[in-house]
């Protein structure tokens, strides 16, 4: 074994959030290229979904999911693939962003045809405006206002715990046991455990 097989013990991601991909389950090809979190493709998508709020307002449901209607968001982007690819529409299509989609690739062994896993944090979830602030799950009302299948959306696990193992290569065989959202993860690598 090399010297990185022996100490490495356990892997992290960290990632941007935002950023949106969709790819085939059963192929692992990308359906679109991804969407970065600073790409305003949707600036007209998200006047039209303010307007179809009750409160016709960016703020209507910030006190569920805790951010305003922006093209920043992964829903948006989501809700925007969903409305020009008509591939995104299929039944082994999933999303995630860029987090999901390491894992999912980390995961999956095309040798054994053994799908990746499907999961994101709560860090990376959190700014998608599909989770619940209150149950840190995906919630059914925001599903339905942007149209968005739950089959299609990763599994919501916590920060830090063992989501499977990497499948092939070098790193074969060690877990992947972490994952955080950059902000996040920044400040951790700095050590800012306390407030002040």
């Amino acid at each position: 074994k090399q010297w990185y097989q022996r100490r490495v013990r356990g892997l992290g991601i960290t990632n941007q959030r935002e950023t949106t991909a969709v790819w085939d389950k059963k192929t692992g090809k990308p359906i679109h290229n991804a969407i970065v979190w600073l790409d305003n493709r949707t600036n007209e998508t998200v006047k039209k979904l303010i307007a179809a709020t009750p409160s016709k307002s960016a703020t209507h449901f910030q006190s569920v999911v805790g951010l305003p209607l922006s093209p920043y968001f992964s829903a948006v982007k989501l809700h925007w693939l969903l409305e020009n690819e008509p591939q995104v529409h299929g039944d082994n299509v999933l999303f995630g962003n860029v987090d999901t989609w390491i894992i999912w690739n980390l995961t999956r062994n095309t040798d054994n045809g053994q799908e990746g896993i499907h999961v994101t944090d709560v860090t990376n979830a959190s700014r998608t405006m599909l989770m619940n602030l209150n149950t840190l799950q995906w919630d059914d009302g925001m599903c339905k206002f942007f149209g968005i299948k739950k089959e299609m959306l990763p599994k919501i696990c916590s920060s830090s715990e063992v989501y499977g193992h990497v499948a092939h290569g070098k790193m074969k065989g060690k877990p992947i046991a972490g994952c955080l959202g950059d902000q996040q993860a920044a400040l951790f690598g700095q050590q800012c455990f306390k407030e002040g």
